[in-house]
């Protein structure tokens, strides 16, 4: 939200990243005011990234070159960011690959996580019953419904932002039909949905809803 001055108080973060289409490292910007805005240097004045291939890959040649003359006019209109959030994210973003303090977060009953954070490991596809380190037997298929027929991908995913000295560190398993779909690559920074799930006497284990890469739309 342009206007504005965000910072710790609406949950702002900030991600160092790699735009998809040009290739170029960019940091994403989010809070909970709605602002989610990619910038190409971190500090005043917070010049947006503005991708002139993703621009002719939706727009056309024409209309981008249009979009991406406009832009350049509009770069004095900055987004309003606190000083001390800002300097935080200065000393961070100097070293950007720093390692956080991961902390492992293990699923408990009716626990849900929606977060933003990097896909770090990628397993090989396995079937319901090791996902879910189940049995095979007609119990075991009773018991996993609609699941039982399903291949599942192994993922470990971290949180943490720049902002941040810790970060969580979350392992589980996500549908193979779902992982393919989502495009997602090691490293790549995602938005992701996890629940706790199991069945009565099995350890429970993270089943990732929702893996969506973050970039430009």
């Amino acid at each position: 939200m342009v206007g504005a001055i965000h910072g710790w108080w609406c949950n702002a973060r900030t991600y160092p990243t790699v735009c998809h289409y040009c290739g170029q490292r960019v940091f994403y910007f989010s809070c909970d005011c709605g602002c989610k805005v990619f910038f190409d240097e971190l500090g005043p004045p917070w010049p947006q990234h503005m991708c002139l291939p993703y621009l002719e890959a939706t727009y056309g040649h024409t209309q981008a070159v249009h979009l991406f003359e406009a832009h350049r006019l509009r770069l004095g209109e900055e987004i309003s960011i606190e000083p001390e959030y800002t300097q935080t994210l200065l000393e961070h973003g100097r070293n950007p690959s720093r390692p956080h303090r991961l902390v492992r977060q293990d699923p408990t009953e009716g626990s849900r996580v929606q977060e933003i954070g990097y896909l770090r490991e990628i397993g090989p596809s396995q079937d319901a019953y090791k996902a879910f380190d189940l049995l095979r037997s007609p119990i075991s298929r009773a018991l996993l419904g609609s699941l039982a027929d399903r291949r599942y991908i192994p993922i470990t995913l971290h949180t943490g932002d720049l902002s941040r000295e810790d970060g969580g560190s979350y392992t589980g398993v996500i549908d193979a039909e779902s992982f393919s779909a989502s495009k997602a690559r090691r490293g790549d920074l995602v938005r992701f949905s996890l629940i706790a799930w199991g069945i009565p006497g099995r350890s429970l284990v993270w089943l990732c809803q929702r893996l969506a890469r973050v970039g430009l739309r």
